[in-house]
């Protein structure tokens, strides 16, 4: 089993920063709408939506080229340049904000939760830190991002992993969920 190293730009469709400032203003979010993914909502690998910012629908459609598809992996732009996030079925639709990147695979050269993966890596992290600019704080680009080495065995073996990595993942996710119910009924029982 041959792995090749390959840059990230070589097996995506589209690597490209979310809407510029200019194209989205403060004064366009709202209560209500589309969410709009910042890197503040980037945890754990996943979107969360304790504090997502929104959109009204005709801001999504403006700005169409930013939308978010499954399977695209979203990175924060500036400070914890490591943090990024995999958009499942639920985040599609949704905005990728100003300071995120969006990476969309090819799917015919890798299978995109393998690349998510892969990124998740200490060395991969290392790396995108170690070539992020800036002094005071760090800040990624799509250059930066493009140039990536990723280590990829074939499509098979690709999705053989995938297989096995989100049969553990969705057992951690399961057991979270157990331990916060406990964890509330613990607090039930305490305050009776």
């Amino acid at each position: 089993m041959s792995w090749e190293t390959v840059k990230l730009a070589s097996i995506s469709k589209n690597i490209q920063t979310g809407p510029f400032g200019s194209q989205l203003h403060q004064s366009d979010y709202s209560e209500h709408g589309i969410p709009v993914i910042m890197p503040k909502d980037l945890l754990n690998g996943h979107v969360s939506e304790a504090s997502i910012a929104r959109v009204a629908k005709d801001h999504v459609e403006r700005l169409s080229k930013h939308k978010v598809e499954v399977g695209d992996i979203l990175y924060s732009r500036r400070g914890d340049v490591g943090r990024c996030a995999f958009a499942t079925k639920k985040e599609k639709g949704w905005l990728c904000g100003t300071g995120c990147l969006r990476v969309s695979i090819d799917t015919e050269k890798a299978n995109p939760k393998f690349v998510f993966y892969q990124l998740q890596k200490s060395e991969t992290v290392g790396w995108v830190e170690k070539h992020a600019v800036g002094a005071t704080m760090l800040n990624l680009n799509t250059s930066i991002l493009s140039d990536i080495p990723i280590e990829l065995p074939n499509l098979e073996i690709q999705n053989r992993i995938v297989d096995i990595l989100s049969a553990y993942d969705n057992l951690i996710e399961n057991n979270q969920k157990q331990i916060k119910l406990l964890e509330e009924a613990a607090q039930r029982l305490y305050k009776e």
